[in-house]
Order: structure tokens, then sequence, then C-alpha cells
């Protein structure tokens, strides 16, 4: 029998894409805490079928392979990782299989990683922030990295144009990167700050510190 990498016994079974694509819809539709028992459980059919017939497959699978072979390389001791360790990258694994966009499959990949080497990433709060970063687009990730350290401002009216300073970011409600902006706040990585001003103000949430920390962004605040 082929004894089991470091990642598939991490996730406590093998890294087929039978296994994984169904965790992955399983967990897709229900509580990250299932994503345990997701992955033992049957697939659906149809799901694996549209899986093996997409041009993304090849990426999917390569992005595991890489992540196996960096769980090997970096020598992680299986048994000393934490529950939020693993309900990470189980998580993670299972978002992989849910992903196409290349840089975002990359993004995860490396987190699984980093996550597996540093406890102190997910702390107590290992489902919440793969969650988070499961949902956060790519345009919402580089929107952390450039503009965390910083408060960001978005006016209340478009009557003055878009202004950029060293000290904070400001935004009209036209600006393109209200998009981001408003995904931020859904997922809790901005939060409003109430005042009388001419614009709102947002303030980085703990999450944002702990998902810039895990994808290994630095704070950039002006090119």
């Amino acid at each position: 029998m082929t004894e089991k990498s470091n990642l598939e016994k991490i996730l406590g079974h093998p890294l087929t894409s039978t296994a994984l694509t169904g965790a992955a819809a399983l967990a897709a539709a229900g509580p990250l805490s299932n994503v345990v028992t997701a992955s033992l459980l049957g697939v659906v059919p149809a799901f694996v079928d549209t899986i093996a017939s997409n041009r993304a497959q090849a990426r999917t699978e390569q992005t595991i392979a890489a992540l196996s072979k960096d769980m090997e390389e970096l020598q992680i001791n299986i048994d000393k990782l934490s529950d939020n360790q693993v309900a990470f990258i189980e998580s993670t694994v299972a978002s992989i299989f849910t992903t196409s966009d290349e840089k975002k499959l990359q993004i995860l990949k490396e987190a699984a990683s980093r996550v597996a080497q540093h406890d102190d990433l997910v702390e107590d709060r290992g489902a919440i922030l793969s969650r988070t970063l499961r949902e956060m687009s790519t345009a919402e990730i580089a929107f952390l990295i450039r503009y965390f350290g910083a408060p960001v401002f978005v006016r209340n009216d478009s009557s003055e144009p878009q202004r950029e300073t060293t000290l904070s970011p400001m935004f009209t409600p036209s600006s393109e990167e209200t998009t981001e902006i408003s995904g931020l706040i859904s997922l809790g990585v901005l939060l409003p700050v109430p005042g009388p001003w001419i614009a709102t103000q947002f303030d980085w949430s703990r999450t944002a510190g702990k998902i810039l920390a895990i994808v290994g962004g630095q704070p950039q605040l002006a090119k």
C-alpha cells in the first residue's frame, strides 16, 4: 500500500478527485465544521462529471499536487497541528476544488502552507478565516494588501473626484473600487465608523489583519 502524503494524513483520506470533489460540493453547501465528515461521504456524480470535463481541472490538480509537495518539503509534524490548523487546511482544499481563478488557486495553496507552519495565524478562528478567504475575490484581496493599515473613506456624494494620499484613500460612490469595498464590508473585513463627516470612514477589522498575514501580504498604501 502506498504511504499517505502529509496532506492526505491531514485530510483523513487519500487525495483523489472523487473524494475531494465530493467534499468541496458538500462543504460549499453546509457549515465548514462538517468538512471532515463531508470528505468521507459519497459524492454527487453530476458535480464530479462537471469537474472532470472542465478545462480548469488541470489547474486544480496542479495546485493540489503543489500543496501536497509543500507539505512534504516543509516536513509538517501532523500530530502537532491544532484543530484550527486542520480545519483551515481542510476547508481550503475544498475551496481549491470550487475555484477556477488561477491567481486565487495560488493564494489558497500558499495560505494552506503558511497556516500549516504557523498555528498563531488562525488561533481559535480557523473556520471563520477559511470561509472569509474562500469568499474573497482576488480583487478584494489585492485591495486589502494595498490599503491595510489606514482608514478607507467613501464620500457620501460624487461631487468631488477620487483622492488618495499617503495617509488614507478617499473614494466616491462612483469609484470602481466601491465594488471591492462593498464586498469587504459584507464579509466583516471593513467596518463602518459612525460620524457626521462628508465621507463614511471604514476601519479594518481583526479578521482583515489575520487574512493579510495568511495570504502573506504587506501593507501598501501607495504604489
